[in-house]
């Protein structure tokens, strides 16, 4: 980028969605832009402290003492209508105060505040708008934890190092490898690991959605109500996926292949959200055939697809269903 003008060489042909930020400027959000050999007017506004920022102050206390808390955090959700973003932390809290200062314009007109510490069950604001201006909050933590057990393996044994994972409303599991849990936005933060016993103790969350475990000898996904009656997660061994790859009725060496799915659910105010997804690549070998190890029990998608710079094109698709420890052929 130099001075107010900037090129990529290398875009895509397809109209795709751009921010652009600069200093002293209102970053530009969600704009739509095709490489389409013109030049393309982006204009900015310029910062306003006073103007462009809205403040929110509050306090957190105990539910039952009212003393202040110390060594809290804040966290900021944005919304939109149909979707929860993950939450972002806002500021730290100190002596039963904190101050967080928002953008006042953003791509989300809407968010919500989470007060959250340990030992305590998270506090969570109504629905607000950024169109509403500074406010002040006032919120009361119950103490309280998140839910606990045990995971054994298909077995019956203990599952030690275990990756369980506690969904909510804001974020699900994305598995982008063999048992590989992916870290970042598209992976819910309320997360630990099993001990040499296999047990658990995950932290509180808001509106959570069920708990999902990954372990190098299986996959289990758990809903909250049977979690809590019975204590236990029992692993189902993984699947595994073979077949072959044909293209014009001839045998494909060397092309990429792709097994995933992805669940969405709702939340209780209507908004969808991941629960999980997975995603697994191989490349077809000189006879054509592929192979995808450690597969979640449950519908697959397997196709092929083709890359173009960053982009990529599926074709020969189909659908099975993965049966816990066996094998599902596909051609």
């Amino acid at each position: 980028m130099r001075g107010s003008s900037f090129e990529w060489a290398s875009a895509p042909q397809e109209p795709l969605l751009y921010s652009v930020l600069a200093e002293g400027f209102n970053r530009g959000y969600g704009l739509s832009l095709q490489a389409d050999g013109s030049d393309h007017e982006v204009k900015l506004t310029t910062y306003k402290p006073d103007k462009d920022n809205i403040q929110i102050t509050g306090t957190a206390v105990d539910a039952d003492t009212g003393l202040p808390l110390d060594g809290f955090k804040v966290m900021v959700g944005e919304l939109d209508p149909d979707w929860a973003y993950p939450l972002a932390f806002g500021t730290p809290g100190q002596d039963g105060k904190f101050t967080l200062s928002l953008a006042a314009s953003s791509s989300h007109p809407d968010y919500e505040l989470q007060v959250e510490k340990d030992g305590y069950l998270p506090a969570v604001s109504a629905n607000l708008s950024r169109n509403g201006g500074s406010k002040t909050f006032d919120f009361k933590l119950q103490k309280g934890s998140g839910p606990a057990g045990v995971v054994v393996l298909p077995g019956g044994e203990p599952a030690a190092n275990a990756s369980v994972l506690l969904c909510t409303a804001r974020g699900g599991v994305t598995i982008d490898g063999p048992a590989h849990v992916e870290n970042g936005l598209n992976t819910t933060t309320y997360r630990t690991q099993t001990d040499a016993t296999g047990r658990f103790a995950l932290p509180a969350a808001s509106a959570p959605q069920g708990v999902i475990v990954v372990h190098a000898q299986g996959y289990a996904e758990i809903a909250l109500s049977d979690l809590s009656a019975s204590g236990t997660v029992t692993l189902q061994p993984w699947g595994r996926v073979e077949g072959k790859l044909l293209l014009d009725a001839r045998l494909a060496a060397n092309e990429r292949v792709v097994a995933g799915n992805q669940i969405l659910r709702y939340d209780e105010t209507g908004r969808q959200f991941n629960f999980v997804n997975f995603r697994l690549e191989a490349k077809t070998d000189s006879t054509g055939r592929f192979t995808f190890d450690k597969v979640p029990p449950g519908k697959c998608n397997v196709f092929q697809q083709e890359r173009r710079g960053r982009s990529g094109f599926e074709s020969h698709g189909t659908s099975v269903e993965v049966k816990a420890g066996t094998v599902t052929e596909v051609t």
